[in-house]
Order: structure tokens, then C-alpha cells, then sequence
């Protein structure tokens, strides 16, 4: 049986046709941006680093209320909290994990003498560091006179004639949120006759706003990051002693008034420093 197709139909077809191709056509145009925004995306991230280990060895995401984890974390009782005015304490105003955040606060305690009390947790020995990748997501408080840092010591320092300290970042309220600055220390018997060398880095950028601040530890550098952008890099033979192949553990601390805060405001207090996560990645 043969199929008899009028002029007016082949006509519609062909209109159906080109209609098509033109939508497929504004399809494309609008498009293309999309893929374009997509692929800078892409390109502008740090790509994943294989020498670390894709999952974490331990983490700590905060979703839990109350005090921190013993598990992973212990409190700082210190009646010289780095600073002659500030003490470290072990209460739940000062160090708390609320709505998914640790909540390290300072708050002024003495009217007349103006006396302050801060908060500190440190690495356990059974979460102690040595070489891998440590990511922390955290939110500095905008407040003259804090003392805010996210460092690493080491654990065992009998026997070391050098010993040495990371900072992956650190805040003095003075700065006026435009800055913070990165910093590997040496302390101990160091040639010249010195016993403290420091190595500091600063970078230009509001710490209000939430970041994630990254360590990358090698066996034979150490490399920061804030949001995926390189703040700092140091290699061994950048230093005269390398004391950074032992366990170290990790700090996040908040005090007040120390001899670089010059500024002081204690009308902005209380004052806290938030921290979302903490995650560390063992290098393979």
C-alpha cells in the first residue's frame, strides 16, 4: 500500500525542522557560558594531592553538643594563659561544642584589674601528628586585643636539643582583620648562640570570614594554604636543624591582651573564635 504525503504536510515538517534546529542552536548560546564558568571553576581549584591519604585518619566535624570530645581533645588549664592577664580554663562558657561548632571564647572576669579569661584544646598523644595533611575550617573574631592561633608542637620534647613549633595560622586583634601570618619557630641550642629563630609569612585577607586553613607536613617541607591558595612554604634546607620529624600535636587557642596586642578593647568582649571542623590526613 503506498503512502501518499500531501504538500502541506512535507511543508509542516520542514518548518518543525528548522524550528528545531534553531532552539538547538539558542540551546548552545546559553549554554556555553554555564560550561565555560564551569571549567574555570574547575581549573582554579587545587587539584586533589595523591600523596595524602584520601580519607582522614581522624576528623572532628562538632555535631555533638557539650565539651569536646576526650577522645581527640584535652582542655588547657593554665594560669598564665601566654599572657600576664589571661588565663586558660575548663569551663563551658570559655570551651563548648554548640550548633555544630567548637566555641573557644574570651571573656573579661576582673573589674578592676581587668582579667581575662580564654580557651585552648590540644591534640591527645593517641591523635598525635606526624607528617599528613591537617584542614581546619574557622571563623576569627574581629576583636582588638585577641590572640587567636592553630599551631602544632611536639609531644615529647626530652632529649631534643632543638625543638620546633608550626604556625599554620595566627591572629593578633591588632592587626584589624587585614592580615594573619604563618610561621615555623625554632627553639633550643641553635648556632650564633640564638635560641629562638622564627620564619614568619604574612598574607593580606579579612580572617572575620569564614576560611579553611590547610597544612600540607612532608618529610621534608611544610606548605599552608588559606582556601586553597598558597600562604606559605618552607623546605629543610631552608633551616639550619629540622626538628619536624617526630609526633607533634595540634593547638587551637584563644587568649587576649598579650605584649603584641597593641590595641586593646575589652567593650568588644566577649569574643569567639569558631571552628567548624578539624580533619587530618595521613601522608602515604
Amino acid at each position: 500500500m503506498e503512502i501518499t504525503v500531501s504538500r502541506e504536510y512535507k511543508e509542516e515538517i520542514k518548518k518543525s525542522e528548522m524550528v528545531f534546529r534553531n532552539n538547538r542552536k539558542l540551546c548552545l548560546v546559553l549554554l556555553l557560558p554555564i560550561f565555560s564558568l564551569c571549567l574555570l571553576k574547575v581549573s582554579a581549584q587545587r587539584q586533589y594531592n595523591p600523596s595524602f591519604e584520601e580519607l582522614p585518619v581522624w576528623a572532628d566535624e562538632f555535631s555533638y553538643t557539650g565539651a569536646p570530645k576526650k577522645s581527640i581533645w584535652g582542655i588547657s588549664i593554665d594560669k598564665n594563659g601566654e599572657t600576664p592577664r589571661t588565663r586558660y580554663v575548663d569551663k563551658s562558657d570559655n570551651v563548648r561544642v554548640r550548633k555544630g561548632r567548637l566555641e573557644l571564647r574570651v571573656k573579661k572576669v576582673g573589674v578592676q584589674q581587668s582579667m581575662y579569661e580564654g580557651g585552648r584544646v590540644y591534640t591527645i598523644n593517641a591523635r598525635s601528628i606526624k607528617y599528613g595533611k591537617i584542614v581546619i575550617r574557622a571563623k576569627v573574631p574581629a576583636c582588638f586585643g585577641s590572640w587567636i592561633a592553630l599551631w602544632l608542637r611536639v609531644v615529647d620534647v626530652k632529649g631534643k636539643d632543638v625543638r620546633g613549633e608550626i604556625d599554620v595560622m595566627e591572629y593578633f586583634g591588632s592587626w584589624n582583620r587585614k592580615k594573619f601570618q604563618a610561621n615555623v619557630h625554632l627553639w633550643g641550642k641553635l648556632r650564633g648562640n640564638k635560641k629562638h629563630i622564627q620564619n614568619p609569612m604574612f598574607t593580606n585577607q579579612d580572617v572575620s570570614a569564614w576560611h579553611i586553613y590547610t597544612l600540607e607536613w612532608y618529610k621534608d617541607r611544610l606548605v599552608c594554604y588559606m582556601d586553597d591558595v598558597k600562604t606559605y612554604e618552607i623546605a629543610k634546607h631552608d633551616l639550619q636543624e629540622w626538628p619536624f620529624d617526630t609526633d607533634y600535636q595540634l593547638l587551637l587557642a584563644h587568649t587576649y591582651a598579650s605584649k603584641n596586642a597593641k590595641n586593646v578593647d575589652d567593650r568588644q568582649l566577649p569574643a569567639t573564635l569558631l571552628i567548624d571542623y578539624v580533619r587530618y590526613y595521613r601522608l602515604k
